[in-house]
């Protein structure tokens, strides 16, 4: 018997993992073994939108469809990633729905430095054209002419490889609204997202996919406001709480839209106060979905 063989079901997390290694932890494997696999977002239509991602298409027929059919069941973190599917995936292996976990989130508020500073919007991701950075700038460009506004766009995040003509445009976008209107912080490390988060209002989750986005819940646990576009599954678990803002969509005028209902909504209040509350509805939301986690997973695994 080998090691592998001593579990009653197997975890399986993430795409496009090596063909071999996937070979050989099936060939270990009983028939009586469960395999949950939890594609996390990679199977989505979304990861094959650029002209460069067609060469993951072989890998697709050849080791991802080979692991579905020996698969229990596909466990999805949110119904947009379910719905997401790309439509050539083998069709064999049920699929549920369960939350992520979160964990590690302090649900404390993050020093409030609004007091000298202009009210400032963020933007934390990779820039590549499903994260949204150019329409969010336009929208962004859109809203400081209608309203006048005294506002800030700061923006982390790297390109994406093979994004960079679309960071190029959201760069040129950003500079024609005048000198540091838009301030772009390069790509941001984990250690230094609380610091991030510090010097933000509101942060916006302009992508037109997010199989989860664990971001919305970081910033909301660091008391920031926070706008999300219909397609952040995350969404989906979090209902109506203090500081989350739902955008219409992820286009120019969805946006706009949103940056003004979170800009009015923040004004004559008391900074301080809206991210203590934020940061205890964070932390209440983050307890319910784990808890609908752990059921969920209970049942699946007959625990």
């Amino acid at each position: 018997m080998s090691e592998l063989q001593k579990y009653d079901s197997i975890i399986v997390a993430g795409p496009w993992q090596r063909g071999p290694a996937i070979r050989t932890l099936y060939k270990n494997l009983s028939p009586s073994q469960n395999i949950y696999y939890l594609p996390r977002g990679g199977l989505a239509a979304a990861e094959f939108s650029r002209p460069r991602d067609l060469k993951k298409l072989p890998y697709l027929a050849l080791v991802e469809n080979e692991r579905i059919r020996r698969t229990s069941s596909i466990v999805f973190s949110s119904k947009v990633e379910r719905d997401s599917l790309v439509s050539w995936v083998s069709k064999r292996a049920p699929r549920r729905v369960i939350p992520d976990f979160v964990d590690s989130l302090s649900g404390q508020e993050s020093t409030d430095c609004s007091g000298d500073r202009r009210f400032t919007f963020g933007f934390l991701a990779e820039i590549s054209p499903r994260k949204g950075l150019l329409p969010l700038v336009q929208a962004f460009g859109d809203f400081l002419s209608s309203s006048h506004a005294a506002c800030t766009l700061k923006v982390g995040g790297a390109p994406r490889p093979g994004s960079e003509r679309y960071a190029r445009h959201a760069r040129r976008a950003a500079a024609s609204l005048g000198d540091r209107t838009v301030q772009f912080s390069g790509a941001v490390k984990h250690e230094h997202r609380a610091s991030f988060f510090s010097g933000v209002d509101v942060l916006v989750v302009a992508s037109a996919f997010e199989s989860y986005g664990l971001t919305v819940l970081e910033a909301l646990s660091e008391g920031v406001g926070v706008i999300i576009t219909p397609d952040v599954g995350v969404g989906e678990y979090l209902g109506e709480i203090d500081g989350l803002y739902r955008a219409s969509g992820c286009d120019r005028s969805g946006l706009r839209i949103a940056l003004q209902a979170a800009y009015h909504d923040h004004e004559g209040s008391s900074s301080r106060a809206r991210r203590a509350a934020r940061a205890a509805a964070a932390k209440s939301a983050i307890e319910a979905v784990n808890l609908r986690a752990g059921a969920e997973w209970a049942s699946m695994l007959g625990m």
